[in-house]
């Protein structure tokens, strides 16, 4: 599997690792799986993704469109170790869905301080 995901117990916040190969449908059902738990939820639900491992990117990746993007409950999202390349293709991804709570951090500590203090 080229990603792990976990919604620790509290559920505010979403743990989301992504190794290399992965695919588009990789990261449609990974945002499935996070919008279904957020229409069970009464507060938004911040992401911690972690892309440090993660150096290619499919040809198709701008086609993701998720519903969890415009959802009422979403939260921030904390992308860690993102390289260039990344930081870039998700930051178009970002402008094409119109989302601007996203941030990006070289550590997972920082990343989480961040998103508690907002949870």
């Amino acid at each position: 599997m080229s990603f792990f995901l976990d919604i620790p117990d509290d559920g505010h916040i979403f743990h989301w690792r992504i190794n290399d190969p992965w695919t588009v449908t990789d990261i449609i059902g990974a945002f499935k799986i996070v919008t279904a738990h957020m229409e069970q939820v009464p507060f938004r639900v911040h992401g911690l993704i972690d892309v440090r491992q993660v150096r290619t990117v499919p040809d198709n990746f701008l086609q993701i469109r998720s519903p969890y993007f415009s959802h009422p409950r979403r939260g921030h999202i904390a992308i860690i170790g993102a390289n260039p390349l990344i930081r870039t293709i998700v930051i178009a991804m970002f402008r094409l869905e119109h989302f601007q709570d996203y941030h990006f951090y070289g550590d997972e500590y920082n990343a989480y301080y961040f998103l508690k203090g907002i949870a």
